[in-house]
């Protein structure tokens, strides 16, 4: 290893493969630092030399590792720049979602003073049924207790009323109708502006998870065209194995195998794929050899090929 380490060109190649994994991993200054000690002992095999075919490729050698280094050096800024991008999504993302918690609450604390006063309107509206079912009750009695005082004298009434015991009963005042009518408006007018937030809430959080689609669309776009170029780079063209049909030449030829002539016309289809309609090809009559005649030819040949007297 020591006497293979003596040669520049060998140790130039050394540090080439080692600025390629140094770029794999994604250490960018290291794979630089490699490309310019390479072109050093480039530099330095080519005085080391006088053959001409060895100097010119030598000079490529050193022109590669130049321009490589321009090249990784615009990776290391556009690998920055995607990783300074995909921070401040990050905290873009984390900002949103602290703005949707906080208007989750606040959606969740309009729902509950909606349902509030939706149940304070239907009490309002039930007290009013109550109110009406009473005064109707009530004239109802009075009618009643007008005919049992005209058909009674005085003073057993006033003889009932002295022997029985006088109780004390407490109650809340009712409300008259349009007090209740004045608070189930004023509610009314609560409910309907508590809706109209809501609405504008969830207007503007359609509005921003449009418009964090389309920007989830256009990263994927983006990343997708990046993985697009880089596998058009260093992908390499790969025959199919089912592509080429290798048939058994049975006619005694110089080759064991014939290729067939559809192979790369007509790829094998996956049968996985149901909206692929697959088509046989036609039986085709079997080929006929030519009769020939090989004596007369080879009678010809020596003929050609015989001493002139």
């Amino acid at each position: 290893m020591e006497f293979m380490d003596s040669f520049p060109l060998n140790v130039a190649h050394q540090l080439e493969r080692r600025a390629e994994a140094h770029l794999l991993r994604k250490h960018f200054d290291e794979s630089i630092q490699c490309y310019q000690k390479a072109a050093e002992k480039l530099k330095e095999a080519e005085q080391r030399s006088n053959d001409e075919m060895f100097l010119r490729s030598v000079k490529y050698q050193q022109e590669r590792c130049i321009q490589l280094q321009k090249v990784i050096s615009m990776k290391k800024n556009q690998y920055i720049a995607d990783k300074t991008r995909q921070q401040k999504m990050i905290q873009v993302l984390t900002k949103l979602e602290q703005t949707s918690d906080e208007r989750n609450q606040e959606a969740s604390n309009l729902q509950r003073k909606i349902y509030r006063t939706m149940e304070e309107a239907d009490s309002l509206l039930e007290q009013l049924v109550r109110l009406g079912g009473e005064s109707d009750g009530d004239e109802l009695e009075s009618v009643k207790s007008d005919n049992i005082d005209g058909a009674c004298g005085g003073e057993d009434t006033v003889q009932v009323d002295a022997s029985e015991p006088a109780k004390l009963e407490g109650s809340k005042w009712p409300k008259d109708d349009r007090t209740v009518i004045e608070e189930l408006r004023t509610l009314n007018h609560q409910l309907r502006s508590l809706v109209v937030q809501l609405l504008t809430q969830l207007d503007a959080s359609c509005k921003e998870a449009e418009m964090l689609r389309e920007r989830v669309r256009f990263l994927e776009g983006e990343r997708r065209v990046k993985s697009d170029d880089v596998e058009g780079r260093i992908s390499v063209p790969v025959v199919r194995k089912s592509s080429l049909h290798v048939i058994t030449d049975s006619t005694g030829g110089s080759s064991p195998f014939v290729y067939s002539p559809c192979s790369e016309l007509s790829p094998d289809v996956p049968t996985d794929t149901p909206h692929i309609v697959t088509r046989e090809l036609p039986v085709l009559a079997p080929l006929e050899m030519p009769d020939f005649d090989f004596g007369q030819f080879k009678k010809q040949t020596s003929v050609d090929h015989s001493p002139i007297s």
